[in-house]
């Protein structure tokens, strides 16, 4: 017996009213278990448990093996709230199992009143404040169902003979009853927003599907685990006979089961995206030939008796042993969800379906994420360091006293279609450290063993004042002295309509030592190619004591430092300077400061008109990761390039070590002699040749005495590597940091460099943030991927586009065709620049002429 169905929100004010345990939270994630899986609510924690009964709406199943309750949970390490529905619902869940016809089983949960578990979940989640996930917004359904499988393998399947226990991403379907008069979208047309007639041929998302198969890898699943094929709906509830079974396998089905059809209609014309998975429960028994009962008494009667075949046929008993057996799907389903890096992790906007015995494999997340070279590691046992608060900075005023810039303004063409110039910003004020004298540091000697005992006193004395500093004992006010950043601009000379969409501006932080420029070889490869009509800006960071920010500061720099100030540096110049639109324009050497409101407005909702993806080496990838713990909304994405990011406890790479910056030679009497050794150098030895000159030339300059030195000093690079805190913290940080915020990790590969730590912390450290992450090793080169191999930086220009439309260049001979719609974004010299989410297929029918098909 079941009550009227009432709306949406009396759905939930009844739940409200009725579910008063303190322990209970609004779910994130809605499961709906079949015959057999509602055993899944032992995976939970703190369960509260709703009878049907007591929800108005609601009615009980009367299949067996379906409980009716619903439970609320928390599933997994992460103790993500969930509710499960243990049985599906007549009223809720369209199933013909339960008796009732088409017209009344239709899924109200995405038609009409909205009135069903969907949108309960859905809404509770907007009602909370969750991300990612709107009412008017809905990304896709998941949905699962009990199959069966021919049990002599069907012709037409491709794929390895599956086993009961395999499981089946549907592709398309073909039902029965939609062809016989049964179809779940009979009725009168309850809303004009609803098609009359629904399109099916784009039911099962392809994107989705890829994304299941692509996780499965990931999972390192054996590839017969997963296959895919045609789903035929019939109605049931008898199973089929073996004349049935022979007609759906001869018109091209794989698996057969009684529900979810009428759901991946509902879906489709509520315009959601559908995948669906489905456990194989059992084999539909299809002999080669039927026996002769005539045969076999004419053979009786004439003394010739035969031995009879045993009777096989499908039950649902069979269905729920299956289910049993599969017990451990429940671990499974709650180790995926809640331990699997991004590709495979589950988010709020998604609903889970589990009809009958159906094993559910959860295979989304809210962005596509990249391939990984890396698996998933789990994060073994670790002590926390307990990391420092943010310090709060203050907002400068406009009547601060500018310095000039210390080298030439580049207010010149990059490229064809880039402009560079120079800026300064003020840095974030008050500072963390103490304003303390710099260390003495002996002139350089040829006398190595003089000056190996002259650096190893300063550099122990650097490294205690840094310790007293973390200890708290070093006493002194933070420094309230004024420094400056320098960063460059690279700009588009027309910028291009971007019909209301956010523009992509990167933003890149280098490694410590270099100069901003260090990233042109890169930029160059990067913004000549047609990945750079998605990028509208770029913006190449300086830390205070790098390049010419260093010359500029360099009578205020304090002997001590701490890498947190880098973050903040960052998010200031973000929040309070980074212009509102990337206009073509030329901006002012010292950027304005915005008003205060919009500098608000970006703490908490981010920019109006631009996707910052930024970009960071080694200190400047450590730097981004505290500036997105601290001010996550500026962020859609980072890209990690080996960040100097390490576990409490381990063992620092030698390349940390200080006393290696202090014994670096940082003078040479001339340009042209800095240049003949350094060539000579087995460190520069693997450098890109372009990366080089460039630190040539924009790493030194000319002192007072005529010679060149490097513009960051040998003592500054050593006081920024002697923190050993920032590594750490940021370490035991990445867990925190906002999963909308996609992560990619690039990694060095070449056998001779084994990591920071080793190759297995490096492996454990990409995956310390697992939802929404991927990571690419460059197996060409170390640490210094940005210097030795800057045209291998693909998992950057992959990157840039991954939350964005897909770049396609086509011309006008050949034949493309894509997936999903398109649009123009721009047509030059008779080449079309089309934004997709799809690749291209190469010569099929009716589709866009093009000369050549480039996929980025």
């Amino acid at each position: 017996m079941t009550t009227p169905a009432l709306p949406f929100a009396q759905t939930i004010a009844t739940i409200s009213r009725l579910v008063t345990d303190p322990r209970l939270q609004h779910p994130r994630i809605g499961i709906v278990c079949g015959s057999g899986l509602s055993t899944l609510v032992s995976s939970l924690k703190d369960v509260v448990l709703l009878p049907y009964s007591q929800l108005e709406g609601f009615g009980d199943s009367t299949v067996v093996g379906q409980k009716s309750t619903l439970a609320f949970g928390l599933m997994g390490k992460d103790n993500v709230p969930v509710v499960a529905m243990l049985g599906r619902v007549s009223e809720v869940q369209d199933h013909f199992v339960d008796g009732l016809l088409n017209g009344k089983t239709t899924v109200p949960s995405v038609r009409g009143s909205q009135a069903g578990s969907r949108n309960v979940w859905y809404q509770s989640h907007e009602e909370t404040g969750g991300q990612g996930c709107y009412h008017n917004e809905r990304r896709w359904v998941i949905d699962t169902s009990d199959i069966r499988w021919n049990k002599y393998g069907f012709s037409s399947m491709s794929s390895p003979r599956l086993k009961e226990g395999a499981v089946v991403v549907i592709r398309d379907h073909f039902a029965l009853p939609n062809l016989t008069g049964m179809n779940p979208s009979f009725g009168p047309l309850t809303s004009t927003e609803y098609p009359r007639f629904i399109p099916l041929g784009d039911a099962y998302s392809p994107r989705l599907r890829r994304l299941a198969f692509l996780s499965s890898h990931y999972l390192n699943f054996d590839s017969s685990a997963l296959a895919e094929g045609t789903y035929a709906w019939v109605a049931g509830p008898a199973y089929e006979t073996p004349a049935e079974g022979r007609f759906l396998r001869n018109a091209g089905a794989h698996v057969v089961g009684m529900s979810t059809i009428p759901e991946v209609v509902a879906a489709r014309e509520e315009k959601l995206e559908v995948l669906v998975l489905s456990l194989v429960t059992n084999m539909v028994v299809i002999p080669d030939d039927y026996r002769s009962i005539k045969a076999e008494v004419e053979a009786e009667l004439a003394g010739h008796p035969v031995e009879l075949p045993p009777m096989s046929t499908a039950s649902h008993e069979e269905v729920l042993e299956t289910g049993r057996q599969k017990a451990e799907g429940r671990s499974f389903l709650q180790r995926i969800r809640t331990d699997t890096p991004g590709p495979n992790r589950l988010w709020s906007d998604t609903y889970i379906i589990a009809h009958h015995a159906t094993l559910l494999l959860p295979f989304l997340t809210v962005t596509a994420s990249m391939p990984s070279t890396y698996a998933f590691e789990q994060t073994p046992p670790w002590i926390s360091v307990n990391p420092r608060p943010f310090l709060p900075f203050r907002r400068h005023s406009e009547d601060l006293e500018k310095p000039p810039l210390p080298s030439p303004p580049r207010n010149e063409l990059f490229n064809d279609s880039y402009i560079v110039s120079t800026h300064l910003v003020p840095a974030a004020c008050p500072r963390l450290t103490p304003d303390i004298p710099l260390p003495v540091i002996p002139e350089f000697s040829t006398n190595i063993s003089e000056r190996k005992r002259h650096i190893e006193h300063a550099a122990t004395k650097i490294r205690e004042l840094h310790d007293l500093f973390v200890q708290g004992k070093l006493g002194g006010e933070r420094s309230e002295k004024l420094l400056w950043n320098c960063i460059n601009r690279y700009v588009k000379r027309a910028q291009v309509c971007s019909d209301g969409k956010k523009g992509l501006t990167l933003l890149l932080a280098n490694g410590n030592s270099f100069p901003k420029e260090i990233w042109e070889t890169t930029l160059r490869y990067l913004l000549s190619s047609p990945s750079a009509s998605l990028i509208d800006e770029v913006w190449s960071w300086e830390a205070v004591q790098h390049g010419d920010a260093a010359l500029v500061n360099e009578s205020n720099l304090s002997g001590i430092y701490d890498w947190r100030d880098n973050a903040r540096d960052i998010a200031h110049f973000l929040l309070h300077y980074l212009p509102e639109d990337a206009s073509s324009k030329a901006l002012p050497t010292h950027l304005h400061l915005l008003p205060a409101t919009i500098s608000g407005y970006r703490q908490t909702k981010g920019f109006l008109s631009r996707s910052v993806v930024a970009v960071g080496h080694s200190f400047g990838g450590t730097s981004l990761i505290f500036a997105a713990i601290d001010f996550p909304a500026l962020f859609s994405s980072m890209v990690l390039v080996d960040p100097y990011i390490v576990q409490n406890g381990t063992v620092f790479f030698p390349l940390a070590d200080s006393f290696t910056s202090l014994a670096r030679r940082d003078s040479w009497p001339s340009r042209e002699e800095a240049s003949r050794l350094f060539k000579a150098s087995p460190f520069f030895g693997t450098w890109h040749p372009d990366t080089l000159q460039l630190y040539l030339t924009y790493g030194l300059c000319e002192n007072s005495q005529g010679r060149v030195k490097l513009k960051m000093s040998s003592l500054q690079e050593s006081l920024v590597l002697v923190d050993r805190t920032g590594p750490i913290e940021a370490w035991e940080l990445l867990e925190r940091v906002d999963e909308r915020i996609e992560l990619r990790w690039i990694l060095p590969g070449k056998p001779s460099y084994k990591g920071i730590n080793d190759e297995q912390a490096t492996r454990v450290r990409v995956w310390r943030r697992p939802a929404n992450s991927s990571n690419v090793v460059i197996h060409s080169t170390g640490h210094l991927i940005a210097q030795e191999s800057p045209e291998e930086l693909d998992g950057l220009k992959g990157h840039s586009q991954s939350d964005y439309d897909r770049l396609i260049v086509l011309d006008k001979e050949e034949v493309a065709e894509f997936d999903t719609p398109f649009n123009f974004a721009q047509k030059e010299d008779g080449i079309f620049s089309i934004r997709s989410r799809t690749e291209p297929k190469l010569n099929a029918p009716n589709a866009f002429k093009c000369v050549r098909s480039s996929v980025l």
